[in-house]
């Protein structure tokens, strides 16, 4: 059901739902929020099982609501940026504690954690790109794709083993802390190789 080339899954399901955009665009304006509320049901219940190529159709649609009424993402997620911070916040000890999606509690939680820290990345990136704050290297927009495509194959899953044998605590501080840099690490590995690559 997927590539070879596993993180190429989200090609995959941006394809189908490319393919499927006239069907969501008819139902989002005869439906409106019901139709959006379906999928934001699915994806926190998991009551329809999600299909190949179908992974990602709720946030397709959230972007396809938001564009077809004509409403900004950050406008909207500025709304309700104080509820997504405190979520995120509660929800970050759990997702810790529970090791994300791989055990049963964490995997009913994910996709609340998912929702609500998308809500403050665009929130935390709006704020700092409004006020000046970073100046990122022109290379960087650019290996964002590669970074992607690379980081699940080996890197990441080398960065966990290695940040574990250099924090091999289980306190919850010192896990949350491993739990934060073990991605970090894994996009500047990522980066430095593209870097290297297009010397």
């Amino acid at each position: 059901s997927g590539p070879i080339f596993v993180p190429l899954w989200f090609v995959r399901d941006l394809v189908v739902c490319c393919i499927m955009s006239p069907f969501i665009h008819w139902c989002i304006k005869h439906l409106g929020i019901f139709f959006l509320g379906l999928f934001l049901l699915r994806c926190f219940t998991g009551i329809i099982p999600s299909l190949p190529g179908f992974s990602i159709n709720v946030y397709f649609v959230i972007g396809a609501y938001l564009a077809i009424n004509g409403k900004n993402i950050i406008v909207e997620a500025d709304k309700i940026k104080k509820y997504a911070y405190w979520l995120t916040a509660i929800l970050f000890p759990f997702m810790v504690y529970y090791d994300g999606s791989y055990t049963n509690v964490g995997n009913i939680l994910y996709p609340f954690w998912v929702f609500v820290l998308m809500v403050s990345y665009i929130n935390i990136a709006a704020t700092i790109v409004s006020r000046g704050w970073l100046r990122q290297p022109a290379s960087m927009p650019k290996s964002s794709f590669f970074i992607y495509c690379l980081h699940a194959m080996f890197v990441m899953g080398y960065c966990g083993r290695f940040m574990m044998k250099v924090i091999p605590s289980d306190h919850w501080f010192l896990a949350s802390v491993r739990y934060m840099l073990v991605p970090l690490l894994c996009v500047a590995i990522c980066y430095t190789i593209y870097m290297i690559m297009n010397r």
